[in-house]
């Protein structure tokens, strides 16, 4: 589950660092706009947003990119995360990854709790 993570941050996260990032922006039909993300030069992430009001709103599937594969994607439904797959695995959904995130959590507060005197 420590790579679910890990690509949750990649894939939807903002990796800026040291390396230069482009993003373009393309209106596909009345209120819908395709998002492309290039980090140096190369194709890293293509998505969706939605548009309601003055607010864009991630919908639609995402995928990311590695040296021009698919390394991961994922489907949002109106701003919230609906799954995450890599090609060959599994899809992990937002319900599995809040389950994972609770038990982190007990796990976390259970340790206080047995380290407290």
């Amino acid at each position: 589950m420590k790579k679910l993570f890990f690509i949750i941050f990649i894939l939807f996260g903002s990796i800026t660092y040291a390396q230069s990032q482009n993003v373009s922006y393309e209106m596909m039909g009345d209120d819908v706009i395709k998002s492309t993300t290039y980090v140096d030069g190369r194709l890293n992430q293509i998505g969706y947003y939605t548009v309601i009001g003055s607010d864009l709103i991630k919908h639609g599937e995402w995928k990311l990119y590695l040296d021009g594969k698919v390394v991961v994607r994922g489907k949002f439904n109106y701003g919230n995360l609906v799954w995450i797959q890599r090609p060959g695995e599994e899809r992990i959904t937002s319900e599995q990854i809040r389950v994972h995130r609770l038990e982190r959590k007990v796990k976390r507060l259970e340790q206080l709790i047995a380290s407290q005197p």
